[in-house]
């Protein structure tokens, strides 16, 4: 009977000492604050030590060398060793330079603290989406340059080797992209990793008008020594210069973009064959592509260089390397290329009768033909000695007067 009494003894002291372990167990960071929930607690209870978990920041208190994450609806807070290596991009940091809703990996110790924290690059990154038109492509350097929504300004973007080309969502090389595309680009640390572009159009003809049809409105666009008919519908887009128009608009001969769908076309954009005149000042050139980014009024355009474009500079017969940003320029563009431009910033003359001068706004009076203007006289040039009623030639910088000469 008393062998019986002890055995009975041993087991009930047995079962106890199992259960106060598995009572005393605390999971990682926590000292005795009650009980968790029983997930929680038994995830912990078989947790596999040196291993990595992956989870997110949620709060942060580097004084106290703690950090929490959420487990479940739960909070843990973990103590972080004083000797924890932490990494970001395989580079060492410190505690305090780790960021709530940093996405990590970590490692814990038998003592529940953790050992190490390596930060996810992908929680670091900065991430920019432009949505704009393709207005220019510069194939050799893999570069657009992209008309932003909402602005007038341009952005130059360079793709990577390695950036997707996404066309209606399939993948494409990059000759597959064209002008007057609508993107979305996705730049991810200063470097472009996707350009979508989702569109209608089924084919793209680049050609020129040959011949239309007003009554059928029909277009007959020649392509080398092809000629192919295409029909104007309703829904049809016209752009003419970059202008919503209309098919009257269209003429003969004027080079022209169409994106068709069989023989209906989508949407079609023409360079009127028109010499268009600005006066505009240069933003950038590329002499490399023969592009010159060119700002008047409060836009700003792309053109390029026809192959006899004729550049002058004080008159005399320039190239495209002779240009540089902020000249202001006399441009004539046709069909959409600059054929000639003359630059404007430099000395330029106006002949004519001086007819009055005034020494107090230090300002004259010049008669060319049925004309009176009145000129800014440069506070350099002595102005008392010339003459009023003297046929003369006035030198003008920047739209100053700095010195004026007998006709």
């Amino acid at each position: 009977m008393k062998r019986k009494i002890v055995g009975m003894l041993v087991i009930i002291m047995v079962f106890s000492m199992a259960a106060s372990s598995a009572m005393a167990f605390n999971p990682p960071g926590h000292e005795k604050k009650g009980t968790l929930p029983y997930g929680i607690l038994k995830r912990f209870m078989n947790i596999d030590y040196n291993r990595s978990y992956q989870t997110e920041i949620k709060e942060l208190d580097a004084a106290n060398r703690r950090i929490t994450i959420q487990d479940g609806t739960a909070l843990l807070s973990l103590l972080v060793a004083k000797d924890a290596k932490i990494k970001l991009d395989s580079k060492g940091i410190e505690l305090k330079d780790l960021k709530v809703s940093d996405k990590v990996y970590l490692k814990l110790d038998r003592q529940n603290t953790i050992t190490e924290i390596k930060v996810l690059q992908e929680s670091r990154k900065v991430v920019e989406e432009i949505t704009g038109t393709i207005k220019s492509i510069d194939k050799k350097g893999r570069g657009l340059y992209l008309q932003v929504a909402g602005s007038t300004k341009l952005r130059e973007i360079r793709l990577e080797n390695n950036t997707v080309i996404k066309i209606n969502g399939e993948v494409r090389a990059f000759d597959s992209l064209a002008v007057n595309m609508a993107a979305k680009v996705r730049i991810e640390d200063k470097k472009v990793v996707g350009v979508e572009v989702t569109t209608t159009e089924n084919t793209k003809v680049a050609g020129v008008i040959h011949s239309l049809d007003s009554s059928n409105k029909t277009i007959v666009v020649e392509k080398g020594n092809e000629y192919q008919l295409y029909y104007v519908k309703n829904d049809s887009k016209i752009y003419i210069d970059n202008q919503l128009k209309s098919f009257n608009g269209l003429t003969a001969d004027m080079a022209v973009e169409l994106y068709v769908n069989g023989m209906d076309i989508k949407t079609l954009y023409a360079t009127s064959t028109a010499i268009t005149e600005i006066k505009a000042v240069i933003k950038s050139v590329n002499t490399s592509t023969k592009e010159i980014i060119l700002t008047y009024g409060n836009m700003e355009e792309l053109y390029t260089l026809a192959s006899n474009a004729v550049i002058k500079i004080e008159g005399t017969t320039k190239s495209i390397s002779d240009l540089k940003a902020d000249m202001n320029v006399d441009v004539k563009v046709k069909n959409g290329q600059i054929i000639e431009l003359a630059v404007n910033n430099l000395l330029t003359t106006v002949e004519g009768q001086l007819v009055a001068k005034d020494m107090d706004k230090y300002t004259i009076k010049l008669k060319a033909g049925n004309e009176i203007k009145t000129y800014n006289v440069s506070s350099d040039f002595q102005l008392s000695a010339v003459p009023v009623g003297m046929q003369a030639v006035v030198y003008i910088m920047d739209g100053v007067v700095v010195a004026i000469g007998s006709k």
